[in-house]
């Protein structure tokens, strides 16, 4: 006679964590199937906003880039498709990062505009995006996301030049145009309103991405 098994609450919670393993395991194994491998950002990787005012062309730029972005194996192989899909990507950048290297009384005005105390991060988060090659190791990646900043968030389309450098190693470079006030940011101004920043800014990626 088989003797019947007694599962305890204990012996759930074991079986539990067996299956979840398991299922871990199977969705790896079935994203490598796929040919999606996810690379991050390189400390390297940059992102800036660039402007004009009433006295002079201002850029501000942050070196404390965080994200990830999934790539097709084939590309990562060298062997690109004529098209493909990216599915994966998230970019963020906190907004005290931003530096212009004109002093801190611009800086803090920047700050100020952006309401970073209570939007401290700048993120985009794809929807959609596919990668196209032009040449020998280069490629279109042609994404549409969602843009935060500022408690804001607005849908834009942007193209990024991508280079492969290696298997591990991928260069990604774009930039929008976009006004600040779609963002309900106010321009800031300085020296009592004789200084204004001009309402249209551009944004720059300029990602390094490795390997993960």
């Amino acid at each position: 006679m088989i003797d019947k098994i007694i599962l305890t609450p204990m012996r759930h919670l074991h079986l539990f964590r067996v299956c979840l393993v398991l299922m871990t395991g199977i969705l790896f194994s079935q994203s490598q199937v796929l040919g999606q491998i996810r690379f991050e950002a390189d400390p390297s990787s940059t992102f800036s906003v660039a402007g004009t005012s009433t006295l002079h062309d201002w850029t501000c730029t942050s070196k404390e880039v965080k994200g990830f972005v999934v790539l097709p194996k084939s590309w990562v192989d060298g062997k690109p498709g004529k098209e493909e899909q990216v599915t994966e990507a998230n970019i963020s950048v906190a907004a005290r990062s931003l530096f212009s290297g004109r002093g801190s009384i611009m800086d803090d005005k920047m700050y100020n505009a952006l309401k970073d105390y209570d939007f401290p991060t700048i993120t985009f988060h794809l929807v959609s995006g596919k990668i196209t090659p032009s040449e020998a190791g280069k490629a279109k990646l042609d994404v549409t996301g969602d843009l935060s900043l500022a408690g804001k968030t607005q849908r834009i389309s942007l193209t990024l030049e991508g280079s492969r450098i290696d298997g591990s190693t991928f260069n990604f470079k774009g930039s929008k145009a976009l006004k600040m006030s779609d963002f309900e940011v106010e321009p800031p101004t300085a020296m009592f309103g004789q200084i204004v920043t001009d309402d249209l800014v551009t944004v720059n990626f300029n990602l390094k991405m490795i390997r993960k």
